[in-house]
């Protein structure tokens, strides 16, 4: 994407980010779902919460990925699809690192496919977004999928570890 006047600035940078931002946090809402019946290597940290804030810096690292790279739509496309490849492939080596360390039992079963996942995700939706989202849509999209992501795992995770209703803010009875 040629560098334009309207383009410059906080709120250029912040739309040339947005493809690779909400194309990632697409991807994270289904990690969310898929991530529920896997079995966690931490249930702290290995939660439906945990998945949608992974996701959430995926996207941001994602999203500046794409805003820096130059040059015509298929050359960025295909560069970028690399850089997904190369994060896939460091998620794959981080978890078999942790699992091997004999620490975190079920580290690559988990962490695998919601990587995969997140990473096919913005690989494959990025450019789509770019071509069909420009300007002020573009930021909302991404700003309606972070919120969408966040509350769903927090939501999920929450429901994970039995609260399932919100507490009682009504005075007891008169005795």
């Amino acid at each position: 994407m040629p560098e334009t006047s309207a383009s410059s600035g906080a709120p250029g940078r912040v739309e040339r980010l947005m493809p690779g931002f909400s194309a990632t946090l697409l991807g994270g809402i289904v990690a969310v779902f898929v991530g529920i019946p896997l079995t966690s290597p931490d249930d702290r940290l290995g939660n439906t919460a945990g998945v949608a804030v992974a996701s959430a810096v995926a996207a941001l690292a994602f999203g500046l990925a794409w805003s820096s790279l130059s040059g015509d739509a298929p050359r960025r496309a295909r560069l970028f699809s690399r850089i997904c490849l190369a994060a896939f492939a460091a998620a794959v080596a981080a978890a078999i690192l942790a699992e091997s360390a004999g620490e975190l039992a079920n580290t690559v079963s988990y962490v695998v496919p919601l990587a995969a996942i997140v990473c096919v995700s913005a690989a494959a939706v990025t450019p789509l977004i770019e071509r069909k989202v420009h300007g002020a849509a573009g930021v909302w999209l991404g700003s309606a999928l972070l919120a969408g992501v966040l509350a769903i795992g927090i939501t999920l995770a929450l429901y994970e570890v039995g609260y399932t209703e919100p507490p009682s803010l009504s005075l007891p009875p008169p005795p």
